[in-house]
């Protein structure tokens, strides 16, 4: 019976080391997706955030070329609204000096 028991010991033990060996080669190729996915996932993380800053910067590029147009054109107006009004103050002053059918 102590031979028996001690088969039956040695079997069981072979089994459950067996059993280990299986959860543990089980874990490892956990470990192995796990870390192949988290790499992954950083990859494409970093290349999103580089394509997305490489669309920023264009666009900030595009907002500041356009406001520096608008700002030119803007200048250009006062500019010429400045010139008018001086011509127009010019014309008042020289008004008195104008006989009535210059005037019209």
């Amino acid at each position: 019976t102590f031979s028996n028991s001690s088969c039956s010991a040695e079997s069981s033990l072979r089994k459950l080391i067996k059993d280990l060996h299986l959860c543990d080669m089980s874990l490892m190729r956990c470990q192995n997706a796990l870390n192949e996915q988290s790499n992954l996932a950083v990859r494409n993380l970093r290349r999103i955030f580089t394509m997305l800053r490489i669309g920023l910067n264009a666009r900030e590029e595009d907002i500041f070329q356009e406001l520096q147009s608008i700002q030119q054109t803007a200048c250009l107006i006062l500019q010429r609204r400045k010139s008018t009004a001086t011509s127009l103050k010019n014309l008042t002053e020289s008004a008195h000096l104008l006989e009535e059918p210059q005037l019209e």
